[in-house]
């Protein structure tokens, strides 16, 4: 008496072509996984390209000058209207008791 059981050969032939698609699929996982994070930079990157970004609080003037006929950008702060530091003075250092003096032993 044989101690396997029978097995159908279709079923044999199935699996095989099955292990090789999944080996297939495990192989390609890594470049596939590394075009999607690529692609998702790459569109990042284009919407922080396209987003305006004014953290400064300054603004560009341009000027023509008749001479040159060049445009150039000048960079002019802008002036907070809120000026906390005017308004709160720092409080004076208290007083130190030994101040001016020098203590030398010899």
């Amino acid at each position: 008496m044989p101690s396997t059981p029978p097995v159908n050969m279709q079923q044999i032939l199935q699996m095989g072509t099955h292990t090789e698609k999944l080996q297939h699929t495990l192989q390609t996982l890594p470049n596939v996984t590394a075009q999607q994070v690529d692609k998702e930079r790459q569109q990042d990157d284009e919407l922080k390209r396209s987003q305006v970004q004014d953290m400064d609080p300054s603004y560009l003037i341009e000027e023509a000058n008749p001479k040159t006929r060049g445009k150039k950008r000048v960079r002019v702060r802008k002036k907070n209207q809120s000026s906390d530091d005017d308004s709160k003075p720092e409080p004076p250092l208290p007083e130190d008791p030994y101040r001016g003096q020098i203590n030398i032993v010899a």
